[in-house]
């Protein structure tokens, strides 16, 4: 069983605290104490035992994960850091309120560093939601489905040449422009940025960060044609999100509601946001690992 340090008793803390002492009764993993810039006079916070974070740099702790309890959990890197604590040991707490959460899944996603390759915002959606670093250049951008056919196909092509600007596009959404970038015959839409440059920069970095063992491509389509050529490319872990029902491999099917009209990807992004709780996410990221 893993053992994990909560860090911080504020509001995120209290939020989720039935939800820590559920899946702690559920053996999940065993909290060893808590730390706070607070001390408590009692030397406990609800059942738990605080420890001070001089105790923790010098190592008289023995935990597995620290499970980060504040609103903005990355804030504490640099002082994890310090206290000797890798930014890969900090959970942020929010990954309790995962439908269907388990927490040894989780933590097998998360050791086995997969790098997602979406088609659309899927992918950095999961990334943020699971705290866990973008180990892949598909983030806050989208590819036409053609384009994404063809660049699961190449993938490791593509991902030698550079990318370069092609022209404006425009969010409807955000009621702005935004650099449209490509590679060979491919166009890369940077609907969240408002730069080329800036987008081109975290492209090459989230690039060098690719785990090429462990690529995991996601895409969406309402084409059975496109669906099974997706499928029958050899070598690939994929999850292909379908409206429709078929046998083809790989496939998920997603029933369409009025409430997108008619935006599938719309719809198969909320899976990731945990609006939607068709499946399991961490259930579909295990099997293809």
């Amino acid at each position: 069983m893993k053992k994990v340090l909560i860090w911080g008793a504020g509001k995120s803390y209290t939020l989720h605290y039935n939800l820590i002492k559920y899946f702690e009764k559920l053996h999940q993993y065993e909290v060893v104490g808590i730390t706070t810039n607070d001390v408590p006079t009692t030397g406990r916070i609800n059942e738990y035992m605080y420890v001070g974070k001089g105790e923790i740099a010098e190592g008289g702790v023995d935990f597995d994960y620290v499970l980060v309890a504040l609103e903005k959990p990355r804030e504490i890197i640099s002082e994890a850091g310090c206290m000797n604590i890798s930014s890969d040991k900090l959970i942020p707490i929010s990954v309790l309120d995962i439908p269907f959460f388990d927490f040894d899944k989780y933590v097998k996603i998360r050791e086995n560093r997969i790098s997602i390759v979406s088609q659309m915002c899927f992918g950095g959606i999961l990334y943020h939601r699971l705290g866990m670093k973008f180990l892949s250049p598909t983030v806050n951008l989208f590819f036409n489905e053609g384009d994404f056919v063809k660049l699961t196909e190449n993938f490791e092509n593509y991902m030698s040449l550079e990318v370069r600007y092609l022209k404006e596009g425009f969010n409807d959404f955000l009621n702005r422009e935004y650099p449209v970038g490509y590679l060979k015959d491919i166009e890369i839409h940077f609907n969240h940025d408002t730069d080329f440059m800036a987008a081109k920069d975290k492209w090459v970095k989230r690039r060098e960060r690719i785990n090429y063992e462990k690529l995991l491509f996601v895409s969406y389509t309402e084409n059975e044609e496109t669906a099974d050529r997706l499928s029958s490319m050899e070598g690939r872990r994929q999850l292909i999100f379908t409206s429709f029902k078929s046998d083809i491999p790989n496939t998920i099917y997603l029933q369409k509601t009025n409430k997108y009209s008619g935006n599938f990807g719309m719809m198969v992004n909320d899976l990731a946001n945990g609006y939607r709780n068709d499946y399991s996410i961490l259930d579909l990221l295990e099997k293809n690992i």
